[in-house]
């Protein structure tokens, strides 16, 4: 009764200390059935639910990410992705982005999926934030590169049409002059997309006007903003006639700086309802650029028309001529100065001391300073400084002249233009902070990022892509990859590049670089750069480091490996163990029954000794597959190792040297000893022969501690206080293909008979299932070493050596209730028991055995029931039947259990395991010392 108090009150602590585990958890822990029905939610699920969900995907956002869960569930339930990113709507109706990972887990006898869930709406918005950022920058700078990159207007004018069309995936994108609603006619520049194995339609059309076209005129003139027409938006679509297909529009004055306004229109063959917040502001600041760009190059194109416009064009591009009479002080200014200046022609006469007042106060003395040395004759008046209007407001200007001199070198007069320059300042500002932006993104990626000329030589390096080479980034610009990687990596790397540049598309590949910093692997994106003409002037790269994806990738296909090929084998050990059972029985009760020198003894020997080698290969398939059913004790390592030293010498030879070393500390770890001798037995005789000419054998314990960052190394082990035990040779050592397959079942290097390929994957299977981990470092020549890693455990609970079971049969006179589903087991056992004075009552399931134990009218003192059978399994059973008959005893037979449960045969367990095949007295052993344990009911008591 005390033990029972104390195992129920750990187990009270246990749920305790689980339930403040998941309560304070900020990811939300669920568990469902296989059909998606809800089993446990983690408390804090009810801070993003209204309420509890009853299926995991009772809140997708949409029906596409309700379809895509479906699809995740059923690729899970098959042994697919592990990691499913979905939305949800919460209990705001807001849509919050779920990170979601799931494992199949076993959870009271059957599949269950354990998910945990995250949200990563922070990241998910940060992230589009940055690709928006990105993309606008991009954007602005191919619509600057189109406005900038020619001084003619039409060049200028295709190139952006052609650029926004890209940027906004229009149909086509037009210009119309002028943008006026009661004009006679229009101009029309238009650009269509490019149909199958075609350029790109550049046309020019002249349109008359409309009640439409001169409705949709003034709708711009209007608005100062984006207009959209169409179906779905606020303002009908116009019938233009100049582009069939198109079901909307979206049209935008523009307004150049002196110039009458012109119209831009983007056409798509599809509805829109208008431009999102992003693709809106890169529309705006597209259209001031164009608006600019059209001022601009409007100008030039009217001074080589006429020198007789002289006055316009510098209206036109904000350019005022000044002219000083120093003899006099007379000042004269042209309108446009005066515009400038904020101030009106003809209202006052200009005056030296106006134009000082006119002057930033801070910038009163640079401008002083270029007068006075220009009139000293140093040089030409060249000069940058910002003036204050009358009104407050502050522009920038800059002005260029020259200054007469007399004979003498007395200045007599000076002349020359100011030009407002205030946008173009807070235009190149702004561009030198979306170039400290792009700076600072490329600069804070994790990913490589750099750039190379036509010949191969490394123009630009980034933070990430210098730790990757592991050489400063002044030793990396200016070379080429032949001074910078081997010869054949740097082939490689030089051949790809030309194709890249001769083809001019983009490739992203994999590719293995070996570096000063090491050999690692990345995945690569180029593609090539362009100057403002379109010709293709280098390459520009973007490297990703997978090398540790790589490896857990590896890791998860082996693990994948190997737990199929598991699956197998323990089905298989499962159904061969009731065939050795019935064959090992019956030949040990025959060789009982057989008087000595009887001829068949020998013939039956022979049967048995086969059995018993077939029991062997069974319990290496299930400790491969990790079903074997273990019993654990705590036990010191460096004591299970000092009695295998005789043995262990007798093992490997007189040619090899054997080594042990100890650790110090007491070495405790929660194993099955017997199961661990036959792992350390089978790793010293692979060590052996791999070392036919002789060597040393080494075999060390050590206690260890593995610090958090331990999981680069081993993912597969958690950090702490472990046991770890290396086996090591000096003998022939493997290559990394084998050493990459050498804990898989039936993989074997060794020639025909001489080995079944089980030992290792044995041992890996054992370790597995003990909460430990086994890994092995081999070099060519220089020997093998294995590290197994457990656990350490408290001295608490340190279990004595294992005692020998006798071979008797005993005996008993109490009746067993026999359930078993393969009948020659179910014979077997029947005529075993039987002939050891026991009353059987025999059923082939858990429906039978039910229905005997209700009609039975005498006690039933015992359950022998196989585990798995159709139907009911044996613990289920077990659990009925203590229900009728609650001083019922209970012993489970099976080749193989998964069932944790089941791994306890101590006095404080109500249920016994009986591992399949199983000898006669094995058996009898078994059922009496159950029915012997402390607690068992007086055989003669009334109560049923």
């Amino acid at each position: 009764m005390a033990s029972r108090m104390t195992t129920e009150e750990a187990l009270r602590e246990s749920e305790a200390f689980h339930r403040m585990l998941t309560d304070g958890m900020t990811d939300f822990v669920r568990l469902h059935d296989t059909a998606g029905h809800s089993v446990y939610a983690s408390p804090s699920l009810a801070t993003l639910y209204p309420y509890l969900p009853d299926s995991m995907f009772e809140f997708a956002a949409t029906v596409e990410d309700a379809s895509a869960g479906a699809a995740w569930w059923a690729d899970l339930l098959a042994g697919g992705s592990e990691l499913l990113t979905w939305r949800v709507r919460d209990r705001e109706g807001r849509i919050r982005w779920m990170e979601t990972r799931g494992s199949i887990v076993q959870y009271r006898g059957a599949p269950h999926v354990l998910t945990v869930c995250r949200d990563v709406t922070e990241r998910h918005d940060a992230e589009e934030t940055r690709k928006a950022i990105v993309a606008f920058l991009e954007g602005m700078d191919r619509v600057n590169r189109a406005i900038q990159g020619s001084n003619d207007l039409e060049r200028m004018t295709h190139e952006l049409l052609d650029t926004l069309r890209e940027l906004f995936d229009a149909d086509w994108t037009a210009l119309f002059y002028p943008c006026a609603p009661d004009a006679e006619r229009y101009r029309v520049t238009m650009l269509q997309a490019a149909q199958a194995g075609e350029a790109a339609a550049f046309r020019r059309v002249t349109l008359r006007a409309t009640p439409d076209i001169a409705a949709m005129m003034g709708l711009a003139c209007e608005a100062d903003k984006p207009i959209c027409l169409g179906p779905e938006c606020d303002q009908p679509l116009p019938e233009l006639g100049i582009a069939p297909g198109t079901t909307s529009l979206v049209v935008r004055a523009v307004h150049p700086k002196g110039e009458t306004r012109w119209l831009l229109v983007m056409g798509f063959h599809r509805s829109t309802r208008g431009l999102s917040v992003q693709k809106a502001r890169l529309f705006e600041e597209s259209t001031r650029r164009l608006a600019d760009g059209l001022a601009v190059l409007s100008t030039l194109q009217s001074l080589r028309d006429s020198e007789s416009r002289m006055d316009e064009a510098a209206r036109i591009a904000q350019v005022g001529y000044w002219e000083n009479d120093l003899e006099t002080d007379r000042i004269t200014w042209s309108a446009e100065t005066y515009r400038i200046l904020g101030l009106v022609a003809g209202e006052h006469r200009p005056s030296r001391a106006d134009f000082v007042a006119r002057i930033h106060p801070e910038d009163r003395m640079i401008q002083a300073s270029a007068t006075a040395s220009a009139q000293r004759g140093e040089g030409r008046y060249d000069v940058q400084y910002r003036i204050v209007r009358p009104s407050g407001e502050v522009r920038t200007v800059h002005s260029v002249g020259n200054v007469i001199h007399d004979s003498t070198g007395l200045a007599r007069r000076a002349f020359g233009v100011v030009q407002d320059i205030t946008e173009r300042t807070h235009a190149e500002r702004a561009a030198g902070e979306n170039l400290s932006l792009l700076n600072a993104i490329v600069e804070g990626t994790a990913d490589a990022i750099f750039v190379k000329d036509l010949a191969g030589r490394y123009l630009l390096m980034n933070g990430a892509g210098e730790a990757s080479r592991g050489v400063p980034r002044q030793e990396i610009l200016g070379k080429d990859d032949a001074e910078l990687f081997p010869a054949d990596i740097a082939r490689a790397i030089m051949e790809r590049d030309r194709s890249i540049l001769a083809t001019g598309d983009a490739q992203t590949f994999e590719e293995t670089l070996t570096s000063p910093a090491g050999t690692r692997t990345f995945v690569t994106a180029k593609s090539v750069f362009r100057d403002a003409a379109g010709s293709i002037i280098g390459l520009v790269g973007i490297s990703s480091d997978v090398t540790e994806l790589k490896q857990l990738e590896e890791q998860f296909r082996q693990a994948q490996k190997m737990e199929a090929v598991g699956r197998l084998a323990g089905g298989v050990a499962h159904d061969f163990n009731n065939l050795l059972t019935v064959i090992n029985a019956s030949s040990a009760m025959l060789l009982e029954d057989l008087p000595t020198g009887d001829s068949s003894r020998e013939l039956l020997s022979e049967i048995r000794e086969a059995g018993d080698r077939a029991a062997t290969l069974t319990r290496q398939l299930l400790a491969f597959s990790r079903k074997q059913v273990l019993q654990p004790r705590i036990m010191d390592i460096n004591v299970l190792l000092a009695q295998l030293i005789k043995l262990l010498e007798r093992l490997i030879g007189e040619d090899v040297t054997f080594v042990l070393r100890r650790s110090e500390a007491h070495a405790l770890t929660e194993i099955d000893p017997g199961q661990f001798e036959q792992a350390i037995i089978n790793l010293a005789v692979n060590a052996r022969d791999a070392m036919p000419l002789g060597g040393t054998l080494t075999i060390e314990s050590q206690v260890v501690v593995l610090p958090p960052d331990s999981t680069d190394r081993l993912p597969e082990v958690e950090p702490g206080r472990h046991v770890v035990i290396s086996v090591g040779d000096t003998g022939q050592g493997m290559t990394e293909s084998i050493r990459a397959r050498i804990f898989e079942p039936f993989f074997t290097t060794k020639g025909p008979g001489e080995g079944t390929g089980l030992g290792l994957a044995m041992v890996y299977g054992f370790i597995k299932q003990s909460g430990g981990h086994i890994e092995v470092t081999s070099e060519v020549g220089q020997g093998s070493t294995f590290r197994i890693y457990l656990p350490l455990a408290s001295e608490e609970g340190v279990a004595e050596a294992p005692t020998v079971a006798s071979a008797r049969r005993p005996a008993g006179n109490e009746t067993i209730l026999l359930v078993e589903d393969e009948e020659a087991v179910r014979r077997l056992a029947n005529r075993v028991l039987q002939a050891s004075g026991y009353t059987v009552l025999e059923a082939r399931n858990g429906d039978e055995a039910i229905a005997l134990a209700r009609t039975y009218a005498g006690r039933i003192h015992m359950l022998v029931s196989d585990l798995v059978m159709p139907g009911m399994r044996g613990r289920e059973l077990a659990s009925i039947l203590a229900q009728m008959r609650p001083s019922l005893r209970v012993l489970i037979m099976s080749g193989y259990t998964e069932h944790a449960a089941l791994r306890s045969t101590g006095p404080d367990s109500s249920v016994t395991f009986l591992q399949k095949p199983f000898s006669p007295s094995e058996l009898t052993q078994k059922v009496r010392e159950v029915l012997d344990a402390e607690g068992a009911r007086d055989p003669g008591s009334a109560q049923p």
